[in-house]
C-alpha cells in the first residue's frame, strides 16, 4: 500500500506554477488561432463539407446513418463526418463555426497532452515526484505551440487529425491509468502545502480502465486510420510496466485480454481500410507504382521519414506540400531517416530494459509514422505534410522535454524559452497563411520557389485563374527539376492555348509535346513521387479537355476525331474510342 506523505518540496507554489502556467500558455496559443475564424474553406473542404450533399441531408437524429452508408467519396470516416453536421447545425454554412469546432478540440487536445503524459510518465516512475509535473508541463507547451499544427488546426479538413488525437490520447491515458500499480493525486494542505497521496487501482477500476481504451481506440480509427498501429506502443507501455512492477517481461492476463482485442480490432479496421482505399483509389494502384523495385520504396520511405524528422525538430519554412526529391533534400532526408532508425532500435532495448521514458518518446514516434511512409501507396498531395505530424510529434515533445530535465535550472529555463517563442512566432505567421487557398498556395510558392509541385499550385489555382499566363511560364521555368519546369509550363501552354487561341494546330502541337512527355518513360525515383504523378493526372485530364473543345470547334476534322482515338485508346477510354474512330471513318469516306 502507498500512503500519503510529506516532503518541502512539493509545496503549493510549484504545484500552482505548473498548471497555471501551462494554461495561461495554450490560452495564448488558442487566441493566435483565433485569427484563422473567418477564413474560407480550402482544397478539399469543398468536397467534403461544403459541397458534400450527405451531411447537409442527414440528420443529427439519424446519426447511425453516417455508420451504415458513405457520407465522403473517399474515405469511411464517420465520426468526423458527424462532426460536420454538428457544426452546420449550430451555425449553418459559415466556415466560422468549423473553425471555431476546430480551436476547441485543440484545446481539449492540449490538456490531454497534459493528462497523458502524467499517466505515461506515472508508468515509469512509481516514486511520488514533483518533476513530473514539470516535465508534462514542457511536453505541453510544446505540443500547443508546434508549428506543424497549422495545417490539422487551420484547415476544416483537418478534423479528421483531431479527432484521431483526440481519441488516441485518451486511449493511452486510460490504459497508462490500468496498468499503473497505483493513482496519484495532489492535495493542498493549509499547514502542511501540497501533500501527495496515492490509492491502490482497484480491479473494478482497472476494468473500466481498460474497457475505455477499448471505446476510445475504436473512436480514434472512426474519425481517422492514422492511429491504426496506436495496439504496439500500448503493448510496449504494459511490457514496460510489468518490467517495472514485478520483473516479469509479459503483461498480466487481464491486460493481455485487452490487448488482444486491440490487436483484433486493428487487423479488422486495416482490412476496411484496404477495401474502401481501393474503392475510392485512395490507395494507389496505378502501374507506375507497381513497377517500382523495391528498393526504391524503401529509400522513399526513408526520405519521407527523414522529411518529418526534420520537420518536427526544426519547423522552418513550413509549407503545404514538400520536395522530396530535390538532390540536397535526397540526401538530407536520407541521412536522417536511416540515424532515426538505428535510434528507434536501440530505443526499443532501452524502453524494454531501462524503463528510458526518453526512449518511449522516440518510439512513439516512429511508430505512429509508419502508416505515412508509402509503405502501402496512398494519394496524398504532398509525401511529407505537416497535418501527419499531428500526434507522433507528442513523441518528439516528451524525448526532448525528458533531456531538457539532464540540464541545469537557469539553463533549462533559457533554452525553453528560446523555443517557445520561435514555436509561437513561426505558428502566429502560418496561421495568417491559411486564410484563404491563395494566400497559402502564394506563401508556399515564395517559400519554396524551386518546389514544382507548390508552383503547379500557384500556377494552376492562382494566376491561369487571373490570366497572367506570361508570369504563370515565367514561374514554372523556376522550378528546379527540369522535367517539372517542362510539364507545369506545358500545362499552362495547353491551358492557354485552349482559352485563348482559335488555331487549332496551336493546340495540337502542345497536346503532341504532352503526349510525349506522358508516354515516355519516366525515371523510377519519378515514378515513386505522387506529387509528380498527380500533375501528370491533371495534364492527362487537360489533354482530354482540349480534344473536347477542338472536336466541339471542328466536328467535321477526321483527323482531329482520329488522333483523339488514338489518346483515348492509350487511356483505356475503350468506348469512346470507338466512337471517333467510326467517326473519322465516316468524315472520310463521305469526303
Amino acid at each position: 500500500m502507498f500512503v500519503s506523505e510529506k516532503q518541502p518540496i512539493f509545496n503549493k507554489l510549484k504545484k500552482t506554477q505548473s498548471g497555471w502556467i501551462v494554461f495561461i500558455f495554450v490560452a495564448c496559443i488558442l487566441v493566435l488561432y483565433l485569427q484563422n475564424v473567418n477564413g474560407g474553406f480550402i482544397s478539399d473542404d469543398l468536397e467534403y463539407v461544403k459541397n458534400n450533399q450527405s451531411i447537409h441531408e442527414i440528420k443529427l437524429s439519424q446519426f447511425w446513418r453516417f455508420f451504415t452508408t458513405r457520407t465522403n467519396p473517399n474515405e469511411y470516416l464517420p465520426l468526423r463526418d458527424l462532426s460536420y453536421v454538428v457544426d452546420i447545425k449550430l451555425g449553418g454554412d459559415a466556415p466560422i463555426g468549423y473553425h471555431l469546432h476546430n480551436i476547441v478540440l485543440y484545446g481539449l487536445i492540449c490538456y490531454l497532452v497534459w493528462l497523458t503524459s502524467l499517466a505515461v510518465l506515472s508508468v515509469f516512475d512509481t516514486s511520488l515526484s514533483n518533476r513530473r509535473r514539470w516535465i508534462a508541463a514542457i511536453v505541453t507547451m510544446l505540443f500547443a505551440s508546434h508549428p506543424v499544427h497549422v495545417e490539422a488546426v487551420a484547415w476544416i479538413s483537418g478534423r479528421k487529425d483531431l479527432l484521431c488525437a483526440l481519441f488516441s490520447l485518451l486511449a493511452v491515458q486510460q490504459f497508462s491509468v490500468a496498468i499503473a500499480p497505483f493513482t496519484i493525486s495532489v492535495k493542498s494542505d493549509a499547514t502542511a502545502g501540497a501533500v501527495l497521496t496515492g490509492r491502490v487501482m482497484t480491479e473494478r477500476h482497472r476494468t473500466v480502465s481498460l474497457l475505455l481504451t477499448f471505446i476510445f481506440y475504436l473512436c480514434a480509427l472512426l474519425s481517422k486510420s492514422a492511429s491504426i498501429l496506436l495496439p504496439f506502443l500500448l503493448l510496449l507501455l504494459a511490457c514496460c510496466g510489468q518490467v517495472k512492477n514485478s520483473g516479469r517481461l509479459l503483461p498480466e492476463k487481464k491486460t493481455s485480454i485487452a490487448l488482444g482485442a486491440l490487436f483484433i480490432l486493428m487487423v479488422a479496421f486495416l482490412s476496411i481500410y484496404l477495401i474502401v482505399g481501393k474503392e475510392t483509389e485512395v490507395l494507389l494502384a496505378h502501374q507506375e507504382n507497381d513497377t517500382i523495385p523495391i528498393v526504391l520504396q524503401v529509400e522513399r520511405s526513408i526520405k519521407i521519414l527523414g522529411g518529418h524528422v526534420s520537420l518536427a525538430l526544426l519547423p522552418v519554412k513550413l509549407s503545404a506540400t514538400y520536395e522530396l526529391f530535390t538532390s540536397n533534400q535526397q540526401v538530407i532526408g536520407c541521412i536522417l531517416g536511416v540515424l532515426f532508425l538505428v535510434l528507434s532500435l536501440v530505443s526499443l532495448f532501452c524502453v524494454i530494459w531501462l524503463k528510458s521514458v526518453t526512449a518511449f518518446g522516440v518510439l512513439f514516434f516512429c511508430v505512429l509514422m509508419v502508416p505515412f511512409l508509402q509503405l502501402i501507396p496512398f494519394d496524398t498531395w504532398s509525401m511529407v505534410s505537416d497535418r501527419f505530424l499531428f500526434l507522433p510529434v507528442l513523441g518528439i515533445c516528451l524525448s526532448f522535454a525528458c533531456l531538457l530535465q539532464r540540464l541545469p535550472i537557469k539553463a533549462q529555463v533559457v533554452v525553453l524559452v528560446i523555443i517557445l517563442t520561435f514555436f509561437t512566432l513561426t505558428t502566429n505567421n502560418r496561421v495568417k497563411d491559411w486564410n484563404s487557398s491563395d494566400e497559402l498556395f502564394i506563401a508556399d510558392a515564395h517559400t519554396w520557389p524551386q518546389n514544382y509541385y507548390a508552383k503547379y499550385l500557384y500556377i494552376n489555382s492562382v494566376l491561369l485563374v487571373e490570366g497572367k499566363y506570361e508570369e504563370a511560364i515565367k514561374e514554372a521555368k523556376a522550378v528546379n527539376d527540369p522535367d517539372g519546369a517542362a510539364v507545369i509550363a506545358d500545362l499552362v501552354h495547353l491551358v492557354y492555348g485552349v482559352q485563348s487561341s482559335k488555331n487549332p494546330q496551336y493546340v495540337l502541337a502542345t497536346i503532341a509535346r504532352i503526349k510525349s512527355k506522358l508516354w515516355q518513360e519516366y525515371t523510377p525515383e519519378k515514378r515513386a513521387d505522387i506529387p509528380y504523378q498527380k500533375i501528370l493526372g491533371k495534364m492527362r485530364k487537360n489533354v482530354d479537355f482540349a480534344y473536347r473543345a477542338l472536336v466541339n470547334a471542328y466536328p467535321n476534322s477526321a483527323k482531329l476525331h482520329l488522333e483523339y482515338a488514338d489518346y483515348l485508346e492509350k487511356i483505356d477510354y475503350a468506348r469512346e474510342a470507338k466512337y471517333h474512330r467510326s467517326r473519322a471513318i465516316q468524315l472520310n469516306s463521305s469526303n
